[in-house]
């Protein structure tokens, strides 16, 4: 299964990236679906190896559903872009989660947040696979808006007060 949640943001591509990104292990300040999160330790990576450039290996998250590890996988600063891997999902239902996101610029000052899951169910599960496509993609659309959210209204903010200056 996979899905591409694509958002909008009014605010620079550096802004959404530092949330996303550098505050990776942060998801539960922002994301009305994370009850907690935390930087992972190492011995939670279930053995995977994390990208050498990321900021860290990886964080633990807890919601009413589920808790999972995610391991940085890839990481580019110069791309703006990661890879995570969830362990620690029940391998009986879920034997490979994968997302990697991407923040770009809009050519307007805006970014366009760029989410893309990859799962495979196991054979019993598969026939569950419509339902947790359109579960996933509510999902990551409520990421989305939860970070303009947290985001857009102090950019919102300062472009109305600048088109205001240029108007007078």
């Amino acid at each position: 299964m996979e899905i591409v949640v694509e958002t909008e943001i009014d605010a620079p591509p550096g802004a959404v990236w530092e949330i996303v990104a550098h505050r990776f292990a942060q998801i539960a300040e922002w994301s009305s679906d994370v009850d907690s999160s935390r930087m992972a330790e190492t011995h939670e990576l279930a053995g995977m190896v994390p990208a050498a450039s990321a900021p860290i290996a990886g964080r633990v998250t807890n919601s009413r559903v589920v808790t999972a590890t995610e391991v940085l996988t890839a990481f580019s600063e110069e791309r703006r872009a990661f890879t995570f891997e969830a362990v620690g999902l029940p391998k009986l239902v879920v034997p490979h989660m994968q997302s990697t996101t991407t923040v770009s610029d809009d050519q307007s000052g805006g970014t366009i947040l760029r989410m893309h899951l990859q799962m495979r169910f196991s054979l019993l599960f598969r026939p569950l696979g419509f339902v947790m496509k359109r579960r996933m993609t509510a999902l990551y659309e409520r990421l989305g808006s939860d970070l303009i959210g947290v985001i857009g209204p102090a950019y919102d903010t300062r472009r109305d007060a600048e088109a205001a200056e240029r108007s007078r």
